[in-house]
C-alpha cells in the first residue's frame, strides 16, 4: 500500500496510508509528454480518429498520438532481430535519416493504415512504441 512517513512529537515514526483518490488525482494532473507540432493538423477527421484509435500490440495502451508519429522507410534488413526503420521526416526532433531499431513486438497491422506511408510512433524517451506498415506491405 502506498503511504507516507508521519511523525508527531513524542510519537514513533510510522507509515500512514495515502488515499488512492489522492494518488489518482495527482497522476491525472501530470501533463502529458506527447509532442504536438501540427504535422498532421491538415488531415481529415477520420485520419485523426484513426491515430487516436491505434493501440500498442503488446498491451492495451494507446500508441500515443499524431504528434508522436513519424514517417519512416523500412530498410528491408534486420539487425539483431529488430526491424530497421529510417526516419524520413524527423521534424527537428530527430535528424532525417536516423536509424531506429524496432522490435517485432512493436509491429501493429491490426488497425490498417489509411496513409500511404509507414508510420512509427516514438515515445517521449525515444523508444519505439508502434510500427504501422503500409497496407499491402
Amino acid at each position: 500500500m502506498f503511504g507516507r512517513l508521519t511523525s508527531r512529537p513524542g510519537a514513533s515514526r510510522h507509515w500512514a496510508p495515502v488515499p488512492l483518490a489522492l494518488i489518482a488525482t495527482v497522476l491525472m494532473t501530470i501533463p502529458a509528454l506527447a509532442r504536438d507540432d501540427g504535422q498532421w493538423s491538415n488531415q481529415p477527421p477520420e485520419i485523426r480518429q484513426w491515430f487516436e484509435s491505434v493501440m500498442q500490440p503488446n498491451n492495451r495502451a494507446s500508441c500515443c498520438g499524431e504528434a508522436d508519429a513519424f514517417d519512416v522507410r523500412l530498410d528491408g534488413e534486420e539487425q539483431n532481430g529488430d526491424i530497421r526503420a529510417i526516419i524520413l521526416n524527423g521534424r527537428g526532433i530527430y535528424p532525417d535519416g536516423t536509424l531506429v531499431l524496432v522490435p517485432h513486438t512493436k509491429l501493429q497491422a491490426k488497425y490498417g493504415n489509411p496513409l500511404d506511408k509507414v508510420i512509427l510512433f516514438i515515445g517521449a524517451r525515444g523508444e519505439p512504441i508502434c510500427l504501422i506498415p503500409k497496407v499491402g506491405t
